[in-house]
């Protein structure tokens, strides 16, 4: 479901916000861990390939016109962020930018 919403196919930003809301209560439990590699769809009419959630969330739709989109997604990320997969992730791309 959480691919779905938050694939390129949907616009609407009713459903894409009740998709990060979702995904955030997930990732409050036990089960949040696994959303750290959630392929999701290109928003942006890019190339259509699949990408890791934690790049949608932070590369498009922190930057969505409608506020509460950002809320979510600031909301989302801060639940993702206590997670030892995504805190790894992070590091990772910090290493990548400065090397």
């Amino acid at each position: 479901m959480a691919h779905v919403l938050l694939s390129g196919d949907t616009h609407h930003e009713l459903l894409v916000f009740e998709g990060l809301l979702a995904l955030t209560n997930i990732a409050s439990c036990q089960q949040g861990h696994s959303l750290t590699k959630l392929p999701c769809g290109d928003r942006k009419g890019g190339d259509g390939q699949a990408r890791p959630l934690h790049k949608v969330l932070t590369q498009e739709l922190l930057y969505e016109k409608n506020p509460r989109i950002q809320l979510a997604t600031c909301e989302l990320l801060a639940n993702l962020s206590l997670t030892s997969e995504f805190q790894e992730m992070a590091q990772e791309n910090d290493e990548e930018q400065d090397g």
